[in-house]
């Protein structure tokens, strides 16, 4: 049997939640910024058939989506056409590959 939460139960959550993401993000070095979209490419399929792209961006230049990132599967490619600006969650890699955690079109 489980129990609805209270208002004060879920703001509690939602405050413990943002800790934790924050946290996360620290540790992952996420860096979030805006930029232009100059480039965008699809790639081969990861191995387990989900879609990535390629993008090419202003100022933060390459970067690639997650292998097997569920999160490709609602972007609107479309909506990411070149000279669009986008809000863009990101981290770098050893090997200095930016990779792209989250994207989202910018007005």
């Amino acid at each position: 049997m489980t129990k609805e939460m209270t208002k004060e139960e879920i703001k509690e959550f939602q405050k413990e939640f943002e800790i934790v993401n924050n946290q996360i993000r620290k540790q992952a070095k996420i860096k979030t910024v805006i930029d232009k979209v100059l480039d965008v490419k699809r790639l081969n399929n990861s191995v387990n058939g989900n879609p990535r792209y390629s993008f090419k961006f202003q100022n933060i230049g390459n970067a690639q989506t997650k292998k097997d990132d569920m999160s490709v599967y609602g972007y609107d490619v479309n909506s990411f056409m070149v000279g669009n600006y986008v809000k863009i969650d990101y981290r770098v890699t050893p090997k200095n590959k930016v990779i792209i955690e989250n994207l989202k079109t910018y007005n």
